[in-house]
């Protein structure tokens, strides 16, 4: 499934694109598991790992408090616990960076109507990793519906790994999620490249790459 050469370009580049690894059947599943804790209220006690939006727009009826990420998603459904251990995506993992992997976050971004796209900028995931000296930490990214660049895919820059760990900031501008970003972000912008992105693709990158 990961060839010599998809090897070589991971670690060239940083980040590798896994075709279809997850089936129209279980991206039913995961969407009905999302759809459901969307509905959770402030007042239930795991609230605290949904962030929601600013308020921009109106939140339709599937989305009443404009969720757009939730965190430690297996206290919601087992299935986000089960999915952590998906053999296809855990044995491309292990082909990238190796069987030693654990399990460091779970998360889901929800990009409502009205949501910005400049709301998260250029940044490293190293930076909210310890120790960051641990290069061998990847992201894994999983498209439940089709998506680009255009509407709202994650970007990255290739090769951006083999900088190190990079100087982060928080945002100034306005409207922004106060999360840190790298501080030369606008040197990222003309060398970032996106993909597009079928329901059940996957993103995998190592945490050090600008995205």
């Amino acid at each position: 499934m990961i060839t010599p050469e998809d090897k070589a370009a991971f670690e060239e580049n940083g980040f590798h694109v896994l075709r279809s690894a997850v089936s129209p059947n279980e991206i039913a599943l995961l969407k009905q598991a999302l759809a459901k804790m969307l509905l959770t209220s402030k007042q239930h006690p795991y609230a605290k790992n949904l962030a929601d939006a600013p308020d921009i727009a109106d939140n339709p009826p599937d989305n009443p408090r404009g969720v757009w990420a939730a965190f430690n998603l297996q206290l919601f459904d087992d299935i986000f616990w089960d999915f952590a251990y998906h053999p296809i995506i855990a044995h491309a993992v292990d082909a990238l960076i190796g069987s030693d992997i654990n399990l460091y976050e779970t998360a889901s971004i929800h990009k409502v109507p009205g949501f910005p796209n400049n709301y998260r900028d250029w940044h490293q995931d190293s930076v909210y990793s310890d120790p960051q000296s641990n290069d061998r930490n990847v992201t894994v990214i999983t498209f439940l519906d089709e998506m680009d660049g255009e509407s709202g895919a994650t970007w990255v820059v290739p090769g951006s790994h083999k900088q190190g760990a990079l100087p982060h900031v928080l945002p100034t501008e306005s409207l922004s999620s106060q999360a840190k970003e790298v501080a030369d972000k606008h040197l990222y912008s003309p060398k970032g490249v996106a993909f597009a992105y079928q329901p059940g693709d996957v993103l995998i990158f190592l945490v050090g790459v600008v995205h």
